[in-house]
C-alpha cells in the first residue's frame, strides 16, 4: 500500500510541477472571475517573448484555462521554438499581410499584432516562413483581476494603427470575452482579414472519437488541402456531416485533419460553434459578433480548431471593433 501512496504522490507532484511550468517562465499573469482561472501571456513586444514568430498576433495567448475542473488550453506542438510559425497557445489570432504583394524586395509590409516586416524576395507570402521584423511598434500590457489588456501602436508608410485586445473573464459567469479594436491612424486604407486558430485542448484529450465539433449550419462543401511537407492530411479520420465534424479514429502525429474554404452565408448568427468532449464532459461554445466569409476546421493529434474568418476594411481615422465570446459548459459523459 505504501508504494502505491508514494507513486500517487509523485504523480500529483509531477502534474503540479507541469502546471507550474506552463508558459516556460515567460511573462504571464493569472486572472480569475471566481469561476474561470487563466494563466495568460503578457507579451509587450520585448525580445524574450514566449512567441517571437512573424505569423500570429503576439498578444493574448493563454497557457492554461480551467473551469469546473476542466482544462481548455496548453501546448499542442511537439517541440518548443519561439520563432516557429505555430509555437503558440490558443486562442492564437492571425491577420493577413498588408502591402506584401506591392512591396519591392527589401521593402516593408505589415502583420497586425506583429509589426513592420521586410520582404526578402519575390516569392509569394508564406505563413510558415520567418520574416525579419523591422519594427515591433510600441506595446503596452495592463493586468487587472479578471482581465489583460494589450495595445500595439505602429506608425509606418505602409499603414499606421492602434490595435487593442482585451481578454476578460466576465465576473460570476463561465464566459470569456476577447474584444478587439483597430483604429486606422494613417492615410492609407487598412484592408485585411483575421481569424482565430483557437487550439483547444479539452482536458488534454487527443483528437479522437469522444471529440465533436458542432456548426450552426450544414456545410455545402469543404476541400482538403493537399499533403503539406512533413504532415499528412488524412481523409479517413473524420466525417463532416449534419452540422458536425466527428472523428472516426484517433489522430496520430504527423497526421492532420483539415477542411478548408467552407462557404458561409453573410449572417452573423452563423458564427456560432461548439466543441464537446463526450469522455470528460468538457465543452465550449464560441461565437463572433461579425459575419464570416470563410471557415476552416483543423486538428492534429492534440488540438482541435474551429476557425471563422472575418473581413476588415478601415478608412483613415476610422475604427473597427469585434468580439469573440467563449462560454464554457459541460455535456453528459458517454
Amino acid at each position: 500500500m505504501k508504494k502505491y501512496i508514494i507513486a500517487f504522490t509523485l504523480l500529483i507532484c509531477s502534474f503540479a510541477f507541469a502546471k507550474e511550468q506552463l508558459g516556460r517562465g515567460y511573462p504571464s499573469a493569472v486572472i480569475s472571475n471566481g469561476q474561470i482561472k487563466a494563466k495568460v501571456a503578457t507579451q509587450t513586444g520585448i525580445d524574450n517573448n514566449y512567441y517571437r514568430g512573424s505569423r500570429f498576433d503576439w498578444s493574448g495567448q493563454i497557457y492554461d484555462l480551467t473551469w469546473n475542473g476542466h482544462s481548455y488550453y496548453g501546448e499542442f506542438f511537439p517541440k518548443y521554438d519561439p520563432y516557429n510559425h505555430d509555437t503558440v497557445c490558443g486562442p492564437a489570432e492571425e491577420f493577413a499581410q498588408i502591402g506584401y504583394e506591392n512591396a519591392k524586395v527589401g521593402g516593408k509590409f505589415i502583420k497586425i499584432g506583429v509589426g513592420v516586416l521586410q520582404k526578402p524576395d519575390n516569392q509569394p507570402y508564406n505563413i510558415r516562413r520567418l520574416y525579419k521584423i523591422l519594427d515591433k511598434g510600441n506595446w503596452t500590457c495592463k493586468v487587472e483581476k479578471n482581465a489583460v489588456i494589450y495595445t500595439q501602436t505602429i506608425n509606418s508608410s505602409v499603414a499606421s494603427y492602434i490595435y487593442s485586445k482585451k481578454i476578460e473573464l466576465v465576473e460570476g459567469t463561465s464566459t470569456m470575452l476577447v474584444s478587439h479594436s483597430l483604429q486606422n491612424t494613417g492615410n492609407n486604407v487598412i484592408s485585411t482579414n483575421t481569424y482565430c486558430h483557437n487550439f483547444f485542448m479539452l482536458d488534454n484529450t487527443p483528437s479522437s472519437k469522444p471529440i465533436t465539433m458542432k456548426l450552426s449550419f450544414t456545410p455545402t462543401k469543404g476541400d482538403f488541402l493537399p499533403t503539406i511537407k512533413g504532415f499528412a492530411i488524412v481523409k479517413d479520420a473524420s466525417i463532416l456531416k449534419d452540422k458536425k465534424l466527428t472523428f472516426t479514429r484517433t489522430i496520430v502525429e504527423p497526421e492532420r485533419v483539415l477542411y478548408r474554404d467552407i462557404p458561409c452565408e453573410n449572417k452573423v448568427e452563423l458564427n456560432d460553434f461548439c466543441i464537446e468532449n463526450n469522455a470528460t464532459g468538457a465543452a465550449v461554445r464560441l461565437r463572433g459578433d461579425k459575419p464570416m466569409f470563410n471557415l476552416l476546421l483543423w486538428a492534429n493529434a492534440k488540438t482541435q480548431c474551429i476557425e471563422p474568418w472575418i473581413l476588415i476594411n478601415i478608412q483613415p481615422n476610422k475604427t473597427f471593433s469585434w468580439t469573440n465570446r467563449y462560454d464554457f459548459y459541460e455535456v453528459p459523459k458517454k
